[in-house]
């Protein structure tokens, strides 16, 4: 991905679509707030939130992995999967970002989980990859779901 064009937005001299499709990638949607969100080659997507009332972009946001409990007893479940799950996804992001400013912790304790920030010294992007769990899943008052996230940032 070419971050650096990314962060200088589209200026609004074309369309979405034509400012996506110079990126190589397709929109699948554009929000109220002119948020876009692109379909990548993998089969994810990705979000670009624009600086407010700007044609710049300020973060990029994807899903890698989610799950939802049907029950509140699930929730612990679930919360341990996406424990397990994050160990892969850390792996593969060390092997492709290089090793994180600090270690992430893996043992937090409410609404969110372990979360590690990469700064790729050849890049104008900061990647976090983190777990991301519903508000209140840990009391277990209902059932929730748990998602590992990468928000990436400018340099």
């Amino acid at each position: 991905m070419n971050w650096a064009k990314v962060w200088a937005g589209d200026g609004n001299a074309s369309t979405a679509q034509d400012w996506a499709r110079s990126l190589g990638l397709h929109l699948t949607d554009l929000d109220p707030d002119n948020n876009l969100t692109l379909a990548l080659p993998s089969g994810g997507s990705l979000t670009l939130f624009r600086r407010q009332h700007g044609t710049q972009f300020e973060q990029a946001l994807t899903v890698t992995w989610k799950m939802r409990a049907h029950r509140a007893s699930e929730n612990s479940a679930v919360i341990e999967q996406a424990l397990a799950a994050w160990t892969g996804y850390y792996e593969a992001a060390v092997g492709a970002l290089g090793s994180p400013e600090r270690e992430p912790r893996v043992d937090v304790v409410g609404d969110t989980g372990p979360a590690a920030l990469f700064k790729p010294t050849d890049g104008p992007a900061l990647f976090e990859l983190r777990v991301n769990r519903a508000t209140g899943m840990t009391e277990g008052a209902r059932p929730g779901s748990a998602s590992i996230r990468v928000l990436i940032h400018p340099a």
